[in-house]
């Protein structure tokens, strides 16, 4: 009949497999299980103790540990497990990681953008013109080419106003001679008192433009100015077919130039010809000559 097999008996089994297996490696013999089960327990004991301290005072500087990572006694375990299930339960309890407490103190990086970024804020408040603000003009001394221009200018003013009074007392002196003198009596008056130094006639050419059309009245200076127009656009025409004409002179010039050049060229190379002709006539005189004395 069938006997079951009590848990001492096969506590006793398996350890006369381990103490067979130690002596076939070359082992020296382990003690006995139920002394290594008595000491691990002990041991284990310990540890769940401080464990157990360790979670009921947090505030002295102990990690809080859940009830999950205390170790149980070998003791409590169930009386079934194996030895290899004990064996693993009396591995020692791994300690939790703390976590790296952040520093208050910002990294270099951060203290090196803040800085870039507060000089680069009073440097754009430092330029007038990069914040948005109203950009004043410089006002620059002209140079010498502008200076240069602007004199050539007034000069070209001054030259067409002459032009214009001509032109304008031809014109009273033929339509209206009463209008014509007191025209005459103005300009004088304008040179004699820019002559004087007097401030109101210090540009001899704008007091006698102010002072001319006011006494003539517009009819007339519109009359002159029409003519002064037509006489500027005579003359354009005038100066661009003397242009046109110096232009053609100077091509026929040029291509007579080029035939001549080219009647003396033929010449020289009609001579140069001539040259080497009689040069080989004298040759072959030459080699007959020698022929001859040598029959």
């Amino acid at each position: 009949m069938f006997e079951p097999t009590t848990l001492s008996a096969m506590a006793q089994r398996e350890e006369e497999r381990r103490q067979a297996a130690r002596r076939a490696a070359g082992l020296p013999p382990a003690p006995p299980l139920a002394e290594a089960q008595h000491r691990s327990g002990s041991v284990t004991q310990q540890q769940a103790a401080a464990a157990a301290a360790a979670v009921a005072a947090p505030g002295k500087g102990g990690v809080q540990r859940s009830p999950s990572m205390v170790v149980q006694p070998v003791g409590a375990a169930s009386s079934g497990a194996t030895p290899q299930q004990q064996q693993q339960r009396q591995a020692p309890v791994p300690q939790p990681v703390r976590a790296p407490v952040a520093s208050p103190i910002a990294p270099p990086s951060v203290g090196r953008s803040a800085a870039s970024s507060s000089s680069s804020i009073h440097s754009s408040s430092a330029q007038p013109g990069a914040g948005g603000g109203s950009h004043q003009p410089s006002h620059q001394p002209p140079t010498t080419v502008d200076r240069a221009q602007l004199e050539r200018e007034a000069k070209q003013r001054k030259e067409k106003f002459l032009m214009f009074t001509r032109v304008l007392m031809k014109y009273l002196e033929q339509k209206d001679p009463a209008m014509h003198s007191k025209a005459k009596a103005v300009i004088k008056e304008c040179a004699e008192r820019n002559k004087a130094g007097d401030s109101a006639y210090a540009s001899l050419t704008n007091s006698m433009q102010t002072r001319l059309r006011q006494a003539v009245g517009e009819v007339y200076w519109k009359k002159a100015e029409d003519y002064l127009n037509h006489f500027l656009k005579q003359k354009i025409k005038q100066q661009a077919a003397k242009q046109q004409k110096a232009q053609a002179e100077a091509a026929a010039a040029a291509q007579r130039q080029q035939q001549a050049t080219a009647a003396q060229q033929a010449q020289l190379d009609a001579q140069a010809k001539a040259r080497a002709q009689q040069q080989q006539q004298q040759q072959q005189q030459q080699q007959q000559q020698q022929q001859q004395q040598q029959q």
